[in-house]
């Protein structure tokens, strides 16, 4: 069931920050952060939750709503973080370094509280959106580690849909990665300019996905929004490859935030439409995977490109990559969408 696992992923989220609290080392950071992401599913069990609750005609409506929740945490919070990294407990009360405090406990205790509310919130007022019947049946291809089943999907548009995540979040990554060493090399930019410049990246998105995709998914189709996405990203790649001044700079920030915007929502949309009821969490949690491999694998491409060949060439080549996912895109078939 979606309620469950929402409460087990979302407590070891808490426990992960509540780890960080105490990290005196940075190997017991390291060892947080590897918890904290390993109980990172609550957005694919979340993703399976709305795509419970709407029908097939609405569910990238109902998906895009996780975008523009995703797309506000995007710009509140690297912000409270900031906030309260100013605050150090070590100058308050010295004492507290023995039991491992340091100088960002004091973010690792916001977010702790955050995550805690959150527990809270899903223990007493989320309702089970998975009825039992409805519920599959824990085989050994669920016991596998979802990476490996990203392209062994029984259904061939899902497995192509995988792909095409996986590359395109690929470039993204890559690009989200490297943004801030491009913005301070051509423009020079100063650590609250880079983090204005995420801001704009999330309010573009929220529109994206609130205005866009939420009325046009029904009347153009998910595979047309997710095709049209990918090519901006090719042209916002291209763009950002030459942008010598900050309108040209911005004007592909903004083209690169409305490809994000569309490709997310309409790709997740997909995978649960190509996807039986009681296959929905397991579908969506590997094409989450995907993306979760391509941000692992493309910043570490993404900052030896950069690096090594500069970052026209870096951007260039992210161009390349994301030509790949536009004509796998282009392949996939309309899906069904009646009930």
């Amino acid at each position: 069931g979606r309620r469950k696992a929402l409460l087990i992923t979302i407590a070891g989220l808490a426990l992960s920050y509540a780890a960080w609290f105490f990290a005196a080392s940075f190997w017991v950071l390291v060892l947080a952060r590897v918890l904290g992401g390993a109980m990172g599913g609550n957005l694919s069990v979340a993703t399976a939750a709305v795509a419970d609750c709407t029908t097939r005609e609405k569910r990238s409506s109902g998906l895009a709503i996780i975008g523009i929740a995703f797309g506000l945490g995007f710009i509140v919070g690297p912000g409270i973080g900031g906030l309260f990294a100013k605050i150090n407990l070590l100058e308050i009360a010295p004492s507290l370094g023995q039991f491992g405090v340091n100088p960002f406990s004091v973010p690792a205790l916001v977010s702790f509280a955050l995550a805690l509310t959150n527990l809270i919130w899903v223990a007493r007022s989320f309702k089970e959106t998975l009825p039992t019947e409805k519920r599959g049946k824990v085989n050994s291809d669920r016991k596998s580690v979802p990476v490996f089943r990203m392209f062994k999907s029984r259904c061939p548009e899902t497995r192509r849909t995988n792909l095409v995540y996986l590359l395109y979040m690929l470039a993204f990554s890559g690009m989200e990665f490297t943004l801030t060493f491009l913005a301070v090399e051509r423009f020079q930019f100063s650590p609250a300019q880079n983090g204005g410049m995420f801001v704009f990246i999330g309010f573009v998105l929220i529109l994206v996905q609130g205005g866009i995709v939420r009325r046009l998914a029904g009347p153009v189709g998910e595979k047309r929004l997710a095709v049209t996405g990918i090519a901006c990203g090719i042209a916002a790649f291209l763009i950002l490859a030459v942008a010598l001044n900050l309108g040209l700079f911005f004007g592909a920030l903004a083209l690169m935030a409305f490809s994000i915007g569309l490709v997310s929502p309409t790709l997740s949309a997909l995978v649960s439409l190509y996807t039986k009821e009681e296959e929905q969490g397991a579908a969506i949690g590997v094409f989450r995977s995907a993306g979760s491999l391509a941000r692992a694998i493309g910043p570490l491409l993404a900052a030896f490109a950069y690096f090594a060949y500069g970052s026209k060439s870096a951007y260039l080549f992210g161009a390349v990559i994301v030509i790949l996912p536009f004509i796998l895109a282009l392949k996939l078939p309309k899906p069904v969408k009646h009930d």
